[in-house]
């Protein structure tokens, strides 16, 4: 599953590495939203040369929307993710179904993944928690599976409400968050994905936008386990019901809020760095001692207000 407006950067690598994959049982389904010409004609080349490729065209579509509509037109009892910036390697969809035909209780898995940067240069591994009940208490506070290392039982995916429209960042999380409360997770210790960090993606774009969303996603599980509404407004984040959930102050929520963005900030900047994942751990917490919160909050305190009140 894919989708793609403005991908011609990357989207030949993404390609090409699903077409070099050691299993071939599998369709591509593509939602090309809106294309701009360069990426428009790649998406034209690949269609010509790669028989499994299917693509959807239409009119630009919020993330979350594109992702549901990918979602809605796939077949397979499998459904594998690949953002249109990272790479697979060869062997990852083999490995996956392999372990889902000697696993039948397992209802999706994701992967370790190598870090790299816009020219594809190696930088770091990142390896996440193994098991179900690892993952499951990973939950709570962070994302346990890169988004495009994941493959997930259709019937799961479905079964635990698929997307959340209207949901633009952090979708994946909040997807996790519910599958894992209706069937069994796991991460293979194996890189199987490229995954690339690049100033130009998301989630280094809208680092404060991604802590909001995060921040209500973990309290929207406690809201589902206590049998009360969730803190969305028509799928988008509101950091006033998420506080009030908490029991927190505007002020208080801010303040948590603020502190996830330097952290997700500083992870980023320094997954970028030519460290081990555990060293950059180790100087990830550092910073926050020193006093990296403070400065976030200063730069980020206006916007907080003004995504509060206006939702932008």
């Amino acid at each position: 599953m894919m989708d793609v407006s403005t991908g011609e950067l990357y989207l030949e690598q993404a390609l090409a590495s699903l077409a070099a994959q050691t299993f071939t049982d599998f369709e591509i389904v593509l939602c090309a939203h809106g294309a701009n010409p360069a990426t428009a004609a790649i998406v034209a080349k690949w269609e010509g040369i790669e028989p499994r490729l299917r693509v959807i065209r239409c009119p630009r579509l919020p993330l979350a929307k594109a992702h549901i509509m990918v979602a809605s037109e796939s077949r397979g009892a499998l459904l594998a993710r690949l953002d249109a910036d990272d790479v697979a390697r060869p062997e990852r969809l083999q490995q996956q179904v392999r372990t889902f035909i000697e696993q039948p209780g397992l209802g999706f898995i994701g992967s370790a993944v190598s870090i790299i940067n816009g020219s594809g240069e190696h930088l770091s591994i990142v390896r996440n928690p193994l098991d179900h009940a690892a993952i499951a208490d990973a939950t709570r506070n962070s994302c346990p599976i890169v988004h495009s290392s994941l493959m997930v039982r259709a019937e799961l995916f479905h079964q635990a409400g698929g997307y959340r429209d209207g949901l633009n960042i952090s979708e994946d999380y909040d997807l996790y968050c519910r599958m894992i409360e209706h069937g069994r997770g796991a991460n293979s210790d194996a890189v199987l994905v490229d995954y690339r960090i690049h100033s130009n993606s998301l989630t280094s774009r809208q680092t404060l936008r991604m802590a909001i969303a995060n921040e209500a996603i973990r309290v929207a599980g406690l809201a589902r386990r206590n049998g009360t509404a969730e803190p969305f407004v028509d799928g988008t984040p509101s950091l006033r019901r998420t506080g009030a959930l908490l029991g927190l102050s505007r002020k208080a929520i801010r303040r948590n809020v603020l502190a996830t963005a330097a952290q997700s900030k500083t992870s980023r900047r320094l997954l970028t760095g030519r460290l081990s994942h555990r060293v950059n751990g180790w100087l990830r917490n550092l910073a926050l001692q020193l006093g990296l919160r403070p400065v976030y909050s200063a730069l980020f305190k206006v916007r907080v207000w003004l995504i509060e009140r206006f939702g932008r």
